[in-house]
């Protein structure tokens, strides 16, 4: 299990950045050892928290602000 922290808790000069952007990038790595379909779980622990987006990068993410267009493959 891994908690992600906005950046009040980790780095104040962010701050300012993120509020005039009103966005706050979290980034975390998971290794999957085996093949198949996996399962990701997101719990709330911040009521105020809202989760946008999240990208898996499998390997080639080329950089952009906001990350790759929405993947309409099921």
């Amino acid at each position: 299990m891994q908690v992600l922290s906005g950046v009040y808790a980790v780095k104040f000069k962010a701050w300012p950045t993120n509020v005039i952007e009103q966005i706050e990038k979290l980034t975390s790595s998971i290794e999957v050892k085996t093949r198949g379909y996996h399962t990701l779980h997101l719990f709330k622990v911040d009521p105020s928290m809202i989760v946008d987006r999240i990208v898996v990068d499998t390997g080639g993410l080329q950089p952009s602000y906001l990350g790759p267009p929405e993947s309409y493959r099921h």
